[in-house]
């Protein structure tokens, strides 16, 4: 094995020890201790809320329905090294929509707004 090349990497199953202990030399990488970092993408507080109201509407044969969602996102991290360039800002979006509802149900029209 000393002197053979994998131009396509080392498949996973071999371990590193057992890499070395066939003479092909490995890195053991940069020790970093994440401890108390926070996780990338997992913002400590989300915050959810919809509210629908639907009117019987007989002169058209059906439901309208109004609803309106907001949804609201604390700060977190990109990656798990927790650097400033990794920060992602909190943020929020609204949602609304429109929908006309056949009273069969046969059928249905929705508009929206992001």
């Amino acid at each position: 094995m000393p002197g053979t090349t994998y131009p396509n990497g080392i498949p996973a199953y071999f371990s590193r020890h057992w890499l070395e202990a066939n003479g092909i030399t490995t890195s053991s990488g940069l020790p970093i201790n994440l401890g108390g970092n926070e996780l990338p993408n997992s913002p400590e507080f989300t915050f959810r809320l919809g509210v629908q109201y639907t009117w019987p509407i007989s002169a058209i044969a059906g439901d309208l329905s109004l609803r309106w969602d907001y949804y609201w996102q604390d700060d977190s991290y990109a990656r798990e090294f927790n650097k400033v360039g990794d920060q992602i800002d909190s943020w929020d979006q609204h949602n609304m929509s429109l929908l006309y509802e056949s009273t069969d149900a046969d059928w249905q029209a929705r508009a929206f707004v992001r």
